[in-house]
């Protein structure tokens, strides 16, 4: 089994010419995919003590993903609307209050580095306490980050240091921008893993060594609402998984073991499959509307 913490942003999707209200966040998002695909997540945020709240809780319990995490307040739950443009989803107005008002604390980072988990994710929308963010880079726990659209080099000099693997969308910059960016966040920032989104023009990863290109599958467009947060999500499930299972193998070696280019060679494989994986699943979240389904009828 592969466990995940996700911790921060949550927002319901208002799709009003749907009338229709599904639960969503980029964090949720990523809890309630793990969930789907067979292994145990959790989700930290807050939620407000209405029906947009109990949306959001009881989806995501549901799915089975584990919601001791959360707090409940006396406010709006935070939404966001959507609109659809030939299967695109558009951004529109949007009240996350709640989560402004009631951060993210450090405490709560802490105590998921406590062996539980094999990875922890939060993402670029979410907010955090003074001290909070820096709390990512005290443990050992592997931390992934997305960064979405939100990002300048400000941002990702300042953040990057305290993270492990690094998401972007970089729909706006060429190849060869997307790679150079991707490398200066390894060789420079600090992480072990950049990848950068370009919808149906494929996904670029640096890891250090090799700058890699997976393709988009092309597919039926319903909805291209969370296929981000499916793709990461995907990549980091098998690439966790992978990883997880190669340090297993190399402590069965009574001495010695594997030279270094094999064992990056296997590394290689795993970051090519991940990709593919990733692609592939981000496609399957395109074919419906909403990031995991599970909406109710829309009381504006």
């Amino acid at each position: 089994m592969v466990r995940l913490a996700s911790i921060g942003d949550n927002n319901v999707d208002v799709y009003r010419n749907l009338n229709l209200v599904y639960p969503g966040g980029d964090c949720p998002n990523v809890a309630a995919f793990w969930a789907k695909s067979g292994q145990p997540s959790a989700y930290v945020g807050r939620f407000g003590n209405d029906r947009l709240g109990d949306l959001q809780y009881n989806s995501l319990q549901s799915l089975g993903v584990d919601l001791s995490g959360v707090r409940r307040y006396d406010e709006p739950t935070a939404w966001g609307s959507i609109d659809l443009i030939d299967g695109d989803r558009i951004f529109g107005e949007a009240n996350v209050a709640i989560n402004e008002r009631h951060p993210i604390e450090a405490a709560e980072i802490a105590a998921l580095q406590d062996g539980r988990y094999d990875l922890i994710h939060s993402s670029q929308y979410s907010f955090f306490a003074p001290g909070a963010f820096e709390q990512f880079g005290e443990g050992e726990t592997p931390v992934s980050f997305d960064f979405t659209s939100e990002w300048t080099d400000d941002i990702l000099r300042g953040r990057c240091p305290y993270l492990d693997y690094v998401f972007l969308s970089c729909s706006h910059l060429g190849e060869r921008e997307t790679g150079e960016l991707l490398q200066r966040l390894v060789g420079e920032y600090g992480v072990k893993l950049a990848a950068g989104t370009r919808g149906m023009e494929g996904s670029w990863l640096f890891d250090g060594h090799t700058l890699f290109f997976q393709e988009a599958f092309p597919c039926q467009t319903v909805d291209t609402l969370g296929a981000g947060d499916a793709f990461l999500t995907r990549f980091l499930l098998c690439y966790t998984a992978g990883k997880k299972e190669m340090k297993e193998l190399l402590r069965a070696f009574p001495q010695g073991g594997p030279s270094e280019e094999a064992l990056y060679s296997c590394e290689e494989k795993l970051i090519r499959h991940s990709l593919a994986q990733a692609s592939l699943f981000a496609a399957r979240c395109c074919q419906e509307n909403g990031a995991f389904g599970l909406a109710i009828p829309y009381q504006g």
